[in-house]
């Protein structure tokens, strides 16, 4: 079966030095290759400039690695080979996708309305286009309150109960009143042992906050990882819990889409 990993991938590389017309044909040749239970889709469109650059003309997933070509073709391309779940080339190498949680910071997902960090309609948003929220809570004289660097908005107890959130403690109140919460309810709260929020810490659902770009292991969320790599290419390849980012999207896009900025 590792004969089928070694053709699909140069046959992929192959690929790029064919035009349009033969990609549809190509990607097949690439199906047959890793077997029957991976499926080509195809959707070509004609492009304005005839020199435009395919951003991504295969992608074959095996064993977590992605092999994303840029291919310089006649007419817009874009194919996708999926590999379904089920199919593995050996027993010790499953072909699947490697998923990860998704969480904006603040509620903010795509880097814009950072006026509106912290808001509850903000963080409507955020959950509507699918992403959990880390957000900083405060507890003053038993009232709630949600905030980025002060408590602004006062909410209600059961607005930031569920899975969905990440709770930032942010002053002694509310770090003492969390733990005596069901768990049901506050599932994944956390603090930081210093302001500059750069240590490594673990939530009460036993995820870790990594602060920078590199997972210490799978279960790292990965904090704002833009600080020290704007592009956010530092995601596109992670294997570890999920991402906490201001630009969530771009991570979700360029990692399931196959969109490379």
């Amino acid at each position: 079966m590792a004969s089928a990993f070694l053709s699909s991938f140069f046959l992929a590389n192959f690929i790029s030095s064919l035009g349009a017309s033969a990609l549809a044909g190509a990607a097949g040749a690439v199906t047959g290759a890793v077997g029957a239970g991976v499926a080509a889709t195809g959707v070509f469109a004609d492009c304005a400039n005839a020199d435009t650059v395919a951003r991504v003309a295969i992608r074959v997933t095996i064993d977590f690695m992605i092999f994303p070509l840029k291919v310089s073709v006649d007419s817009c391309v874009y194919i996708y080979i999926t590999p379904l779940p089920t199919l593995s080339l050996t027993s010790s190498y499953p072909i699947t996708k490697y998923s990860m949680q998704y969480i904006s910071y603040q509620g903010i997902y795509d880097g814009t309305n950072f006026e509106y960090a912290g808001t509850p309609n903000q963080i409507g948003k955020s959950f509507n286009h699918g992403y959990a929220v880390l957000q900083n809570v405060w507890r003053i004289d038993g009232v709630i309150y949600l905030g980025v660097y002060q408590p602004r908005t006062v909410v209600s107890e059961k607005f930031i109960q569920g899975n969905r959130f990440f709770l930032n403690a942010m002053n002694q109140e509310m770090q003492t009143w969390l733990p005596t919460q069901p768990a049901k309810s506050y599932p994944n709260y956390f603090w930081f042992p210093n302001e500059q929020e750069n240590t490594p810490v673990t939530t009460s659902g036993g995820q870790l906050i990594t602060p920078g770009t590199v997972a210490i292991n799978n279960t790292s969320i990965i904090f704002l990882p833009e600080i020290q790599d704007r592009g956010m290419y530092s995601t596109i390849k992670l294997r570890c819990y999920g991402i906490c980012s201001n630009y969530a999207s771009f991570s979700k896009r360029m990692r399931n889409e196959g969109i490379w900025y």
